[in-house]
């Protein structure tokens, strides 16, 4: 196929990596709804990964594996599984969507430049990373020649990913999720909740993405804190959530009193249940969950920091049931929480003009996405389209 036609669909094939956290896959599912491309979503992890896929909403096509838990690792398998669907598709993909920054990694591994390579990333680049995790880094988001695209949502995220070492940095809006329910609300919350009454208490959210960025046993302390004040709240983390055991102890150690739920679906399911969301670390992701809680009307509580602006802040000043704070430690957490679930409207730190003027105004994610996969199948490649009868497990020679 030749995308030279500005109408003509374009084979888009999706690395999808569940264990790099739920936001990634539920984008990916919001962006293939959209019509006028062919999308073939891969997916690299296990039976279970898949599985949680699944969960999410998301139909993958093929599966690769992800040896010593690396993707990097499964470009073999990559490069021949390619080969195999290049007959089928009778060419090579146009566009290679990462969805997660070890898929650009292994993307390049398997395929080289020969296909352009365009990544959706919503958090922050990793602090404090070792020799050979900041090496990689390098080689996921660098090139001389054929370096990837990068969508982020906002200026400082950009800058950040530039400073890493990426020399293409786009933004966009954050994407607009739709909560994949599978549940009445009603039962999700009796359930929850484990009384008759779906009003008989509050169920506060943590959103954390990768789950391990978050802080269990802090959550945990909050969830007392608002049994203390009065409420009688269910606090509900992703299965995986970073010191889950010591939170177990600790809801044990004063007789359960209160509860302290690990969700193992998507958060996204619970989003309609909720009556607060707890966002505390906006580097580590989670930024589009925050973004559709708000846009639902759900209080969030979350740290003050740029990304969080331009999630819960996009026209400038935060809506009213929005609280952004420096402190987020659990007492602090916990008074905020007290202040929106007694329905006082939030407060927060004042804008300044050059941060309304970074928040308003961005483009709709989907449509920058797409227009990043034209301009990017447009690129004049150093490599010839291979044919269908071209193994792509080989590379050809460049032409001149």
């Amino acid at each position: 196929m030749t995308p030279d036609s500005a109408t003509e669909p374009l084979r888009i094939l999706h690395l999808v990596e569940p264990l790099a956290g739920d936001e990634p896959l539920l984008a990916c599912r919001e962006v293939i709804r959209t019509p006028g491309h062919r999308h073939s979503i891969w997916l690299v992890g296990s039976s279970r990964c898949e599985r949680r896929a699944r969960d999410a909403g998301l139909t993958t096509t093929d599966r690769l594996p992800r040896p010593a838990g690396l993707a990097e690792l499964a470009a073999p398998a990559m490069r021949a599984l390619l080969a195999q669907r290049t007959q089928q598709w009778n060419g090579q993909p146009d566009i290679i969507q990462c969805w997660s920054v070890s898929s650009l990694a292994l993307a390049r591994l398997a395929m080289g430049n020969r296909v352009p390579r365009v990544a959706a990333v919503f958090s922050l680049p990793a602090a404090n990373l070792s020799f050979i995790a900041s090496a990689r880094l390098r080689y996921a988001i660098s090139g001389s020649a054929g370096a990837p695209t990068l969508l982020v949502p906002s200026v400082d995220t950009r800058d950040a990913w530039m400073r890493a070492g990426a020399s293409d940095v786009r933004i966009a809006a954050l994407p607009t999720l739709t909560p994949h329910r599978r549940d009445p609300v009603d039962s999700t919350r009796r359930h929850l909740l484990a009384c008759d009454d779906p009003a008989a208490g509050k169920v506060v959210l943590l959103i954390a993405d990768p789950p391990e960025a978050g802080d269990a046993r802090a959550f945990g302390f909050l969830s007392g804190l608002l049994h203390v004040a009065g409420f009688r709240v269910c606090c509900v983390v992703p299965t995986r959530t970073g010191r889950s055991r010591r939170a177990a102890v600790f809801t044990a150690a004063f007789d359960r009193r209160w509860g302290l739920v690990n969700w193992p679906g998507p958060i996204d399911t619970l989003l309609a249940a909720a009556d607060l969301v707890l966002w505390t670390k906006p580097a580590a992701g989670g930024a589009a969950m925050a973004t559709t809680a708000s846009r639902m009307g759900i209080p969030v509580v979350a740290f003050d920091c740029d990304l969080s602006r331009a999630a819960l802040a996009p026209a400038g000043a935060p809506p009213a049931h929005v609280s952004l704070t420096l402190d987020l430690s659990p007492t602090t957490a916990a008074a905020w929480a007290v202040h929106q679930l007694s329905g006082r409207p939030g407060t927060q730190p004042p804008h300044t003009p050059e941060a309304r003027a970074a928040f308003t105004g961005l483009p709709d994610f989907t449509e920058t996405l797409a227009r990043i996969w034209r301009e990017s199948s447009r690129q004049a490649s150093p490599y010839p389209r291979p044919s269908a009868e071209q193994p792509l497990g080989l590379i050809p020679t460049p032409t001149t």
